[in-house]
């Protein structure tokens, strides 16, 4: 069956159009659609002292290979989905099929929607139940990843930072909407802590953002608006999960602010957050904070156009922490974008610098070249 379904899967993706998903009526019901889409990274990278044996490490490798479908079925009713697969061929990764990590595909998103409440230009109330992001960081819910303005997310936001996920994912349902012109979104959700050992404890989640100038009234954003689209959105959200591992609680909330402008001809992008979580004194429980500014060079060169960022983030353990964790403490990176042909996000490549300061004084540096296809 799963064969099968590959199958199917690649066959769709080679027939799409190489610059937008392919879309497909289903019979004569013209509200009936299906959109199939591919979104490819693949990575060439070097890391100090990652091999085995403590040598530097020169690998190539699949950061992303998603295949993704979405429709409607009527006005009212859609779906989406993710068959996905990350970090291919990447050493010390634990394979694991079932997330689609370090080898094969899983199905990372999917979920059925209805609009309870309809509007104009948005939802006004959407109800998606299936697999999907915890609304929390604004960065996982940027398009997959595949439109942010630097070369990924902190690595703390990919870890253990929030438990019982699967890929930052959860099972449940989220309502959320745009109210009040557009100016405000929102998203509250219920999920089951997918890896919390089956006992049974409800996740509960909730998002706000306040848009004063242009909103994003979708559930995927934009990580750089590459227009100049003038967008500033201040957010901020909650996570609780009870008994996460065996009597110990998790809780979390975050601050974060998007800025979005045309400056100088090219476009400036801003973004950053605060948070703090209680793990009950123990693994991550502590603060957390990251940064990111980017900016879009007017005018075209060299086939295409070009973007330079700058990133940080840190974590500080709490010092009452009794249990702690081998999490990475501090990241400061930076790169090149160059967008080619005119095509965006559909065709880029990337240059990154980090450097990764972790818990125990070690410092590891990372150079990374990254390939984008789109569509």
């Amino acid at each position: 069956m799963f064969s099968r379904l590959s199958s199917l899967t690649l066959l769709l993706a080679l027939l799409v159009s190489p610059s937008h998903a392919a879309r497909i009526q289903v019979g004569s019901d013209t509200n009936v659609s299906l959109d199939v889409g591919l979104r490819l990274q693949t990575w060439l990278g070097w890391t100090e002292n990652a091999a085995t044996d403590g040598s530097d490490l020169a690998e190539a490798s699949i950061r992303r290979a998603y295949v993704y479908f979405n429709g409607r079925v009527h006005p009212r009713v859609g779906y989406f989905a993710h068959l996905a697969g990350d970090r291919i061929g990447q050493s010390n990764i634990t394979a694991n099929t079932g997330n689609g990590l370090g080898n094969g595909l899983a199905v990372r998103d999917a979920w059925t929607e209805l609009d309870v409440l309809p509007g104009a230009n948005a939802p006004l109330a959407r109800l998606q139940v299936g697999r999907m992001y915890v609304p929390f960081f604004r960065q996982m819910g940027t398009t997959a990843t595949f439109t942010f303005a630097t070369i990924d997310a902190p690595s703390f936001e990919q870890g253990g930072f929030l438990p019982g996920r699967r890929v930052a994912r959860d099972d449940g349902a989220v309502l959320w909407g745009n109210i009040f012109g557009g100016h405000l979104q929102y998203r509250a959700g219920v999920f089951d802590g997918s890896d919390n050992a089956g006992n049974g404890d409800v996740r509960t989640t909730a998002r706000v953002v306040w848009y004063p100038w242009e909103s994003e009234n979708s559930w995927w954003n934009q990580g750089t608006y590459l227009d100049g689209k003038k967008v500033f959105g201040l957010g901020a959200a909650y996570d609780h999960l009870p008994n996460f591992s065996g009597t110990l609680d998790h809780d979390a909330w975050i601050v974060d602010a998007f800025f979005n402008h045309a400056f100088l001809g090219g476009v400036a992008t801003l973004e950053g957050g605060y948070s703090e979580v209680d793990q009950d004194r123990t693994r991550f429980t502590g603060d957390y904070a990251y940064g990111h500014a980017a900016y879009l060079f007017p005018g075209e060169r060299l086939g295409g156009k070009q973007q330079i960022y700058g990133r940080y983030s840190h974590f500080n353990l709490d010092p009452g922490v009794t249990v702690a964790v081998n999490a990475e403490e501090r990241e400061i990176g930076g790169g090149i974008t160059h967008y080619l042909f005119g095509l965006g996000n559909r065709a880029k490549i990337t240059a990154d610098w980090t450097r990764s300061l972790q818990q125990a004084g070690r410092e590891i540096d990372r150079a990374t070249l990254q390939f984008q296809v789109s569509f």
